[in-house]
This record gives C-alpha cells, structure tokens and sequence, in this order.
C-alpha cells in the first residue's frame, strides 16, 4: 500500500528456485484509521507443501490484525487457527505502525526481531520472542518501538541470517550492511541488504526481506 510518509520495499527468493515456491512470506496491509500491518514469517520447511500452510499462516494474521489492535493478540488468534488446522510449525513476526506518531507495536512468534537502524548508532534487533505458532495454545508479549523519526525497520526471515551455516556471523554482517544501505540512502533498501549479504555466498534458504522506511517530512515520496 501507499502509506504518506512511509516507503516500502521488499524482496523474496525461494530456495528452490525452479519451482519459485517456499515457505516464507512478508506482508503489507493497511488498517482502518491509518494504521499499516506488518507480517513476515517462515514455515518449516519448502516446496508446495510449505507454500501451502504459509497461505493460511499469513491469512490468519491478516483475518486477526483486522478484530485486534494488539500484534501479541493478533499472533495468539492466528496460532489458535493454525491448531485448529494442525499445520506445521511457523515462525512469525507481526507488528502495527502509526505512520502520524512515527511509531510501532511488534511480537514475535519464534521469529527474529525486526532490526531498527536510526542513523545515530548502530543497528539493533529489537524485541523478544515466543513460540512459534502451531505447537501449543500460548499467548505473546508486545513492545513499542518510539521516536522513529527517519528511522529504517528491517524484518527478515532467518534464511538472512545463516550466512554460511553461522548464524553469529550472520547476524553481524547483516547489521553492518543495514547500517550502510541506511547511510546511502538507497531506494531499494531490501534488494540492496539481499545483495550485500549474498554478495559472496549463496543463500540456503528461502529468504524475505521487508523494509519501512520513515521519509523527512520536508522530502516529497519517491513515485513508485
């Protein structure tokens, strides 16, 4: 969607790419009175069978987002569908932004935590994480991320972050470059972190990559 003060971008590759199908997916859709929801997750793991369970996933978290305001609360409904559907296990990250207040609420269902760069410091993840969906009733916790002024979420799945078999490595190489490509302005932030990470190896997962990025107010939106 177009969202004023707000540029999306996104990229997903499947790991098999003949078939151009897995199991991951990202998700923009915006709400009643402004608000954007944001999802993106992992279904264990490919082909049609995942592309499958990863249609209902990402369904019940749009159906949900639309009866509750809370990302925790819309991730509890979605896991509570999944069991009723006995799918596989997903991992999931959701979350609801204010583009007027420049803020967000995300949780995390077994997924990495969205990377927040602001151009002050260096790139963090924010957030913690519960169980993946589909294993068990549970419920999620929330946190609000403020003050994002010209700021840039990342969400990934974490198929961008097993550089190589090393997740560690993963991790900090992938927080170096969503610091750079926040420093370079880029207008296609998600092909260029895809790029920089798989620059020199190549990707053993799926992978999606789904980034917000907040305009200067005085800047006019790029056209799409």
């Amino acid at each position: 969607p177009e969202v004023p003060g707000i540029e999306l971008d996104a990229v997903y590759e499947p790991a098999e790419k003949e078939t151009q199908v897995g199991g991951d997916w990202y998700d923009a859709i915006l709400l009643p009175e402004g608000r954007l929801l944001l999802s993106i997750g992992d279904v264990i793991g490919h082909g049609i069978e995942a592309a499958i369970v990863m249609n209902r996933a990402r369904q019940a978290i749009a159906f949900a987002a639309v009866q509750e305001s809370d990302p925790a609360d819309v991730l509890a409904r979605a896991n509570a569908a999944l069991l009723l559907e006995k799918a596989t296990v997903v991992t999931a990250a959701c979350g609801i932004i204010d583009p007027v207040q420049r803020s967000a609420v995300f949780s995390s269902a077994g997924h990495p935590p969205p990377i927040v760069a602001n151009g002050k410091s260096k790139p963090t993840m924010v957030g913690r994480s519960g169980l993946p969906l589909g294993i068990q009733p549970t419920t999620y916790e929330s946190w609000s991320i403020g003050g994002l002024g010209e700021s840039l979420i990342v969400l990934l799945t974490d198929g961008a972050l097993e550089y190589d078999h090393d997740v560690l490595a993963g991790e900090s190489i992938l927080l170096d470059v969503v610091g750079d490509v926040k420093t370079s302005g880029s207008l296609r932030p998600a092909r260029e972190i895809y790029n920089r990470v798989f620059e020199h190896v190549s990707a053993r997962d799926d992978v999606a990559i789904l980034t917000v990025a907040f305009l200067d107010r005085r800047r006019p939106q790029t056209p799409a």
